[in-house]
């Protein structure tokens, strides 16, 4: 199976990929981890050493107590939200180099990050070597979520209490997306070690039945998906145009890359499906082009960095959640545009955090996570953001 540089590939998955490959670049997730309850470390006071008579014993030793464990620490994986108070947290256990094996688990909150569920365990045990745990969440309204990762995928429709397989008749899981009320799959039927074309799924019910697979072109090797009312686009990695479809699958057409020369790759972004942003990237350059007519002609706009400056693959992200508007993550501060990229202004209430990923919910509803992995969320569509607090990292004993 021909694969892209693993770095790159999960470097740009932008949903996602996002998080976890900022946690490797800091050290196997140990050095994202944001503990809530830190232990202090106490030292008895010392005591005068009492005479003893011939006739006195000594007074028995009493052992001291044992200090109170530490609660298990988990390392943020990826988020999701449904709206602005809505959302769910994938965390790891895979904090130390030489565990065995690790687990993975989702929480939960209805109230904006003001409190979290009991973590539910997706799946069972799995090899922190092979790159097989789950790497993404994406729920599709407040009942019907999927845990995924490259090996497979998981489904709940109790939101987030209990996991099973979701059902896919795939080897491989690259995207899951959500347009409106339908899910898109994409995936590879072939084992590793094999080529084969990729193929994209449906699901209208939240993932309890699929359609049939839709073929991709032999020589497409999608990267991005994103999700809108009426469809969804793909974009690829090496940069090969992007595939798309606006009437829920019925048809789908090709849509040539405007990146020139030797491009390390691409973002694509849209809210409708209509105006449709490719952001290329090449040698530490940015090039962006905006279409207002799905694809069909193209104009070059200016980039939210204009002086190259951009943050690793890991903090790389760029999205657009409502018409002339668009998000870039950048350094030393992320990015909005309000006029479909002829101007770019920081981002009032996170100017100066690093955020390593970006979601939103609709036009309105919108969760950011900063480097310290604290969570942002906004209600009017970014143009406001407020801290509601640090993530959960630990399991209540």
């Amino acid at each position: 199976m021909r694969q892209p540089p693993a770095g790159l590939r999960f470097g740009f998955n932008v949903a996602v990929t996002v998080l976890v490959t900022l946690a490797i670049g800091m050290g196997a997730y140990g050095g994202m981890i944001h503990a809530l309850h830190p232990l202090a470390e106490v030292q008895p006071p010392a005591s005068p050493t009492p005479s003893l008579s011939p006739a006195a014993s000594p007074a028995p030793v009493q052992p001291l107590p044992s200090p109170p464990q530490a609660a298990p620490r988990l390392a943020v994986v990826d988020v999701d939200l449904v709206d602005a108070l809505t959302g769910w947290v994938l965390l790891t256990n895979c904090n130390a180099a030489g565990d065995a094996t690790c687990q993975y688990l989702v929480t939960a909150t209805s109230d904006g990050g003001s409190s979290w569920t009991n973590p539910a365990q997706v799946g069972s045990a799995f090899d922190p070597t092979d790159g097989s745990g789950p790497r993404h969440v994406q729920f599709a309204n407040r009942l019907d979520g999927f845990v995924y990762g490259f090996s497979g995928a998981f489904v709940t429709h109790d939101s987030g209490k209990t996991w099973h397989g979701a059902g896919l008749p795939a080897h491989s899981v690259y995207n899951i997306a959500v347009g409106g009320r339908t899910t898109w799959a994409v995936t590879q039927p072939c084992p590793k070690g094999s080529f084969c074309p990729f193929e994209v799924r449906s699901s209208a019910d939240g993932g309890r039945t699929w359609s049939a697979p839709h073929a991709l072109p032999q020589n497409f090797d999608p990267l991005d998906a994103v999700g809108f009312d009426s469809g969804v686009i793909l974009g690829s990695l090496p940069v090969a145009g992007m595939q798309v479809t606006a009437d829920g699958g019925a048809t789908w057409r090709s849509i040539k890359t405007q990146c020139t020369g030797l491009p390390d790759g691409e973002l694509v972004a849209t809210s409708d499906g209509t105006e449709l942003w490719e952001l290329c990237f090449a040698r530490g350059e940015q090039t962006l082009f905006v279409s207002e007519d799905g694809g069909k002609s193209w104009s070059q706009r200016a980039t939210p960095n204009p002086a190259g400056a951009m943050q690793s693959f890991g903090g790389m992200w760029f999205v657009s959640n409502r018409a002339h508007v668009a998000f870039a993550a950048g350094a030393p501060q992320p990015s909005i545009t309000r006029d479909a990229a002829v101007t770019w202004n920081p981002v009032v209430g996170a100017d100066q955090l690093q955020l390593v990923s970006i979601k939103f919910a609709g036009p309105a509803g919108g969760w950011a996570v900063d480097s310290g992995m604290n969570l942002w969320t906004t209600a009017d569509g970014g143009d406001h953001w407020s801290q509601a607090g640090a993530l959960p990292t630990e399991i209540s004993q």
